[in-house]
């Protein structure tokens, strides 16, 4: 993913809503005046008709993060009043997460762990890109997510913002090129991603042994007669 802040004039263009992203880079200058031009009449009449968890449902690019909200149980709490200011992982950041971090966090019984990496994602109230200034805010999930705001880009927890102001009925959508995570849930993850090792390592243990006395059993039913004995 580039690492820019796209406008809402891109975003609507590109069909953000329904379609998905649009690089300006795989585009040339006179396309991207055209885009630009046309994009003016499209936000003009860009008005929220859908809330933050249907807009996630409804955004092929956002498939991932919305099986993640259903297992976790927080599709319904997106669909509330609010306002909520959600900076929203798209397929490609999961796709980057270790392999098996995804599947691990997807279990039933990691259900309050991904919890709580959601609701890292989630800060009170409607914050516009215009709004965000370098600081720390609180989330849902209880602890501060760092803000850091320069010329050229937005960081959130040092992962990049790449899309902002996807209006909401109930707030806005910021998308960004990675996936949050307080430092204590990281921890708490990495402990079950070790003990879950340690097992399948055990298991190729027993399973290795096992093979081994099965050979010996084997060996011994076909050894060779001792002559003289019959």
């Amino acid at each position: 993913m580039s690492i820019q802040i796209f406008s809402a004039k891109t975003l609507a263009l590109a069909g953000v809503l329904g379609l998905g992203f649009v690089t300006p880079a795989l585009a040339d200058d006179h396309t991207m005046m055209e885009m630009e031009m046309e994009a003016e009449e499209v936000v003009e009449e860009l008005v929220p008709s859908a809330n933050i968890a249907e807009i996630v449902s409804g955004v092929p690019e956002f498939s991932t993060l919305k099986a993640a909200l259903e297992a976790a149980e927080l599709t319904e709490a997106l669909m509330g009043e609010g306002p909520f200011t959600v900076f929203a992982p798209p397929n490609e950041a999961f796709d980057a997460l270790p392999e098996g971090i995804l599947d691990v966090l997807l279990m039933p019984e990691n259900q309050d762990i991904l919890t709580d990496i959601l609701t890292y994602h989630v800060v009170p109230g409607a914050v516009m890109s215009s709004d965000l200034m370098t600081g720390p805010v609180e989330t849902l999930e209880g602890t501060e997510l760092p803000v850091v705001v320069s010329d050229d880009m937005v960081t959130v927890g040092d992962i990049p913002v790449v899309a902002t102001d996807i209006p909401a009925t109930n707030g806005v959508i910021h998308v960004i090129d990675g996936v949050l995570a307080p430092a204590d849930t990281v921890a708490e993850l990495e402990a079950i991603l070790a003990e879950m090792a340690e097992e399948e390592e055990e298991e190729v243990i027993v399973e290795e042994e096992v093979i081994i006395e099965e050979e010996v059993i084997v060996e011994e039913e076909t050894a060779a007669p001792v002559p003289g004995l019959w």
